[in-house]
């Protein structure tokens, strides 16, 4: 089976933000990706997030994410959309889903013999969901409690040989620009090194616009660059992973 994985679309109106970034060409961009997808033959699709640039109207960020989900109902490969800290700069979760249509991941997706974990750090410190309405500070990430002992549970809990790859959209590859990372990080980075160890094959990010890649605590740690930087679709700002693949730890 394979998956394919795209990040940090941030459509929107602006021709060019923060200096690389271009927000208009997005949907074009998602286009090519998602017929690349098509013609390789990926059975399913995950976007790890951002995938509107936040407005300073609703009004516009429901007409951006409509256009997106549009042409992800346009695509014939099935797609899996997270949420990152831009999608709800004027959306609360729900009304994000509800106005796109998107489906919402579970916290566990089998996919093949693969068991994909989806961690949510879109909450402040103090527990504070983001949303519509409330003020966060995009650099204040967090994975809940709840999150963490489930994360704990369901690796210790597995069978032995059990595979498992774990998705978020703020980073966990401690080797990425503070800023990006989780501020609970280290927690998640435990539990996979003692009840994940032989189980977690992959951890993989968006957020951090270069791109990052590196193996730690005997994982690969891939944090995917993001579709909208460049003027240009970059085909390298996807990952495609067979799930019969044999990770660098496996030997």
């Amino acid at each position: 089976m394979k998956i394919g994985f795209f990040s940090d679309l941030h459509c929107g109106r602006e021709e060019i933000t923060n200096n690389n970034r271009y927000p208009s060409r997005s949907l074009g961009k998602l286009q090519k990706l998602l017929l690349d997808f098509e013609n390789i033959g990926v059975d399913l699709a995950i976007c790890l997030g951002d995938v509107i640039n936040g407005s300073t109207s609703k009004a516009d960020d429901i007409e951006h994410l409509s256009r997106v989900a549009k042409v992800i109902r346009d695509s014939s490969v099935p797609v899996l959309v997270m949420q990152g800290n831009h999608d709800f700069k004027n959306l609360d979760d729900d009304t994000f889903y509800r106005i796109s249509d998107f489906v919402r991941p579970p916290f566990v997706c089998r996919a093949d013999e693969v068991n994909l974990i989806f961690l949510d750090a879109n909450y402040s410190s103090d527990g504070t969901r983001y949303g519509s309405g409330v003020k966060y500070n995009w650099k204040d990430t967090y994975i809940p409690k709840d999150q963490i002992e489930a994360l704990r549970e369901v690796l210790a809990t597995s069978p032995e040989g059990s595979r498992f790859w774990i998705l978020c959209h703020q980073c966990l590859d401690i080797g990425v620009e503070e800023r990006h990372i989780v501020n609970n990080a280290d927690e998640v980075l435990e539990i996979i090194g003692t009840e994940g160890r032989d189980k977690v094959e992959f951890v993989i990010c968006g957020h951090y616009h270069p791109g990052a890649y590196s193996i730690d605590i005997g994982r690969e740690f891939v944090t995917l660059p993001a579709v909208c930087t460049g003027k240009e679709f970059n085909p390298n700002a996807a990952l495609i992973l067979d799930t019969s693949h044999t990770p660098n730890f496996r030997g």
